[in-house]
């Protein structure tokens, strides 16, 4: 599987956890009702707020997750207008970094490259396997913050 890889700074660690949390908090949501004959579900309140975002938890976009948190990146070539939005991206608080799978990303990035000029690469395990490919440049925005130039 190629994909792209970024390192992630602290801020953008700080952002996934409060896109963690809110989850937590929005699937605790909901009511009942004391009589037995009233049915009225209570509605899922919706985020709001600096630094809050809308997530969604189902299969995913592939079907293969029970219950996963997705959220929509926007990625954009660094110092410019030049971005893409990428729906259905795994929120994964056990793992570093964002990988985006090179056919879901249209919009061009700058390659990492070494100090001898060689393109830097990355090849990451999980349990369910590995993931491998460059290290490229981007500006990401999550609720409507913005990491300028992370790798």
């Amino acid at each position: 599987m190629t994909g792209t890889s970024f390192t992630v700074s602290a801020a953008n660690r700080f952002m996934a956890l409060v896109a963690a949390t809110a989850l937590f908090c929005a699937v605790g949501c909901g009511g009942g009702s004391s009589s037995a004959t009233q049915n009225t579900p209570t509605p899922t309140p919706t985020p709001s707020g600096n630094n809050v975002m809308a997530i969604s938890v189902n299969a995913g976009p592939a079907g293969s997750y029970a219950n996963g948190a997705f959220a929509s990146v926007t990625v954009c070539a660094p110092g410019t207008t030049t971005c893409q939005t990428i729906d259905g991206v795994l929120i994964d608080t056990g793992s570093s970094g964002l990988r985006i799978l090179s056919s879901a990303l249209t919009t061009s990035l700058t390659q990492q490259k070494s100090a001898d000029g060689n393109p830097v690469v990355e090849c990451l395990p999980f349990v369910s396997g590995y993931t491998w490919g460059p290290v490229q440049t981007a500006d990401i925005e999550l609720a409507g913050e913005k990491a300028s130039a992370v790798k």
